[in-house]
């Protein structure tokens, strides 16, 4: 086995596990304990016993370039009646990635995959957190477009106005569409961001409680997908202040 080969070693760290909502909501951190940088590293599967997945909605998970002693952290749900508190069960995860500076091969470069293991305990209920964000993207895909629509689903007097979001991409990407009040950036290639063109009082943009809005669309190259890291940010009126940021995932080109 060459040296590169054997410097390279990827772990499961310990993760963090809430109970809540009848849905298991895990933070597992991917380690790099060997002595060279590792490229490319993507998740492909992750499994917890028989549960079903609910959260990332597709693989691959790129997290890109892992330095030795680095750590990278995904986000993953599950829901199952069966993982009752104090029930062990096994965390697997599926990744792949090519060591930095090894150079290509004729096809490209030696990819390695491996599967990662650790075996968890099932925590007791827990009540989920006050400053949850009600809100979600769906996705549609077409020929050459990728449309995004935002769903504000708070109680109509939370005061908590949806006013950002932004996407991570692996892959050329353009913005094609962007609604009326609202404005976009990227760099073509790792970010996405929309904003409410709202700086003062009374925000006539942001989206409010239990509205929709769509128009959102990336142009693309690519048509395989991947869960992209997502966020969404809100803006609550009542106090005139930055509101809670609602952390997850949507298909991306890749």
């Amino acid at each position: 086995m060459s040296r590169l080969a054997t410097a390279a070693r990827v772990v499961l760290g310990a993760p963090g596990i809430v109970n809540a909502d009848g849905e298991l909501r895990l933070t597992v951190p991917v380690r790099n304990v060997g002595d060279t940088s590792l490229a490319g590293l993507a998740v492909r599967a992750v499994t917890l016993g028989g549960a079903v997945r609910t959260s990332p909605a597709a693989f691959p998970l790129v997290l890109g370039l892992l330095e030795a002693g680095g750590v990278a952290t995904i986000a993953v749900r599950f829901r199952d009646p069966a993982l009752l508190p104090g029930t062990r069960c096994l965390l697997s995860l599926t990744v792949s990635h090519f060591v930095h500076g090894a150079g290509h091969r004729a096809a490209g470069r030696q990819v390695h995959s491996l599967v990662l293991n650790r075996c968890v305990q099932i925590p007791p209920p827990t009540c989920a957190a006050a400053a949850t964000l009600h809100a979600r993207v769906r996705t549609e895909r077409a020929a050459g477009s990728w449309r995004y629509t935002l769903y504000n689903d708070e109680a109509a007097d939370s005061g908590l106005y949806l006013s950002a979001l932004a996407l991570m991409v692996s892959a050329p990407v353009a913005i094609l569409g962007t609604p009326p009040g609202w404005r976009g950036e990227t760099d073509g290639y790792s970010y996405v961001f929309w904003r409410a063109a709202d700086y003062l009082p009374p925000y006539p943009n942001h989206l409010m409680p239990g509205d929709v809005l769509e128009g959102f669309v990336l142009g693309s190259p690519r048509t395989a997908a991947q869960a992209s890291a997502a966020a969404l940010a809100s803006w609550n009126h009542s106090a005139d202040t930055a509101g809670p940021v609602l952390a997850g995932d949507v298909l991306t080109p890749y």
